[in-house]
């Protein structure tokens, strides 16, 4: 035996994959370090006695299911030849917080395929001997979930623009030929209009956040003055505004430059300014200030009175897929992709973006440029 566990530890000791070979049953034969390591098994003595046992009944499928009582590889007579699973399995951590040790539990994804050894690799009188890989597919599945939120959050979003240009061609399409529209048929025309717009900026904004995210978009970084960037902002904004009765304050000091792209430097203070006059009470005040840092960093700050960010949702405000459960859960507004995009804009221009805010005492934004000159 000990010269069977030797060649398996030729075999598999250097593979990423966890690889168990065990006898029916569960009994461990040899498990080599990377399989000790998902396992959380210091040393090869301290494996289970049955692995099937151990690692059937931690692991948890998407529906709950007990493998340890579903695995047809146990059962009598035996017609299965291999047989795969996946689930959540714990893993646990020591850190180190201040001067104590914090014992923290995880969940990772682990897929288990297990094979039906033919022949006998343990020599005559052992039995069947299965062959068990492990991989950690945490990533990989973490992976697959965003891309379904994303496609989801893609549908969801143009859904509705494309319900209401296709209302409007339906009820334009009876009008009489000849006849004059009527106002309310121009009023849906305006309505289509409008809608095919929105799902152009939509289209556009998905777009470009992959390509920053990519690094794909061409980013021309030049000295450009502030205060001029924020007064054609707010300009821009004159009409939401006057809409919800907002003052909007600046306070920039008409010398200070940044480095920044003259196309994306607009639509971060935009996006901000929009979210600030929008979260705003009725006769509230949004306040847009600027500053020079001792270091030479210029920050940019947009603060409103609204009703403010739970600190649970603080620290992933910024997070596409966050916003896009926050948006299913309705907590949020709008696409909630503004702030991603201000983000990834943000890095391709070298600067930060960062944000303190408390529950019923509004939220202040901070844009951090580099001094004008200076890369990453």
């Amino acid at each position: 035996m000990v010269a069977v566990q030797e060649t398996f530890e030729t075999l598999f000791h250097e593979l990423g994959d966890g690889i168990c070979v065990v006898e029916k049953g569960g009994r461990v034969v040899y498990v080599n370090p990377a399989g000790r390591g998902m396992l959380g098994i210091q040393e090869a003595m301290e494996c289970p006695a049955s692995l099937c046992q151990s690692l059937c009944a931690k692991l948890v499928g998407r529906t709950g299911e007990d493998f340890a009582k579903t695995c047809p590889l146990l059962g009598e007579p035996n017609p299965h030849a291999a047989l795969t699973l996946q689930g959540a399995w714990p893993q646990e951590s020591y850190e180190w917080t201040g001067f104590h040790i914090q014992r923290r539990e995880r969940k990772v994804q682990l897929r288990v395929r297990c094979l039906r050894w033919p022949g006998d690799p343990l020599g005559p009188g052992h039995g069947e001997v299965h062959l068990v890989l492990l991989q950690d597919v945490t990533k990989e599945s973490e992976l697959q979930s965003h891309k379904e939120e994303w496609r989801e959050m893609a549908a969801h979003d143009l859904r509705s623009p494309l319900t209401n240009i296709f209302g409007a061609l339906r009820v334009l399409q009876e009008v009489p030929e000849g006849r004059p529209m009527e106002k309310r048929e121009r009023q849906l025309l305006e309505i289509g209009s409008r809608s095919c717009r929105r799902m152009i900026e939509l289209l556009d904004l998905y777009l470009d956040i992959a390509k920053l995210d990519a690094s794909m978009m061409p980013v021309d970084l030049k000295p450009i003055v502030l205060l001029d960037e924020v007064f054609v902002c707010v300009e821009e904004q004159e009409s939401l505004v006057k809409e919800r009765c907002v003052k909007v304050v600046i306070d920039v000091d008409p010398d200070l430059k940044v480095s920044a792209d003259r196309d994306l430097l607009p639509r971060v203070i935009q996006n901000l300014l929009n979210n600030a006059v929008k979260f705003s009470p009725q006769d509230g005040e949004v306040t847009v200030a600027a500053r020079r840092q001792g270091d030479g960093r210029i920050v940019l700050t947009v603060e409103d009175r609204g009703p403010g960010i739970a600190a649970d949702d603080l620290l992933l405000i910024f997070d596409r897929f966050h916003q896009a459960k926050a948006r299913q859960q309705g907590k949020t507004q709008g696409t909630g992709l503004g702030l991603t995009f201000c983000r990834e804009a943000m890095r391709a221009m070298h600067g930060e973006i960062d944000v303190d805010s408390r529950p019923g005492r509004g939220s202040r934004f901070f844009l951090i440029f580099p001094p004008v000159g200076e890369g990453p």
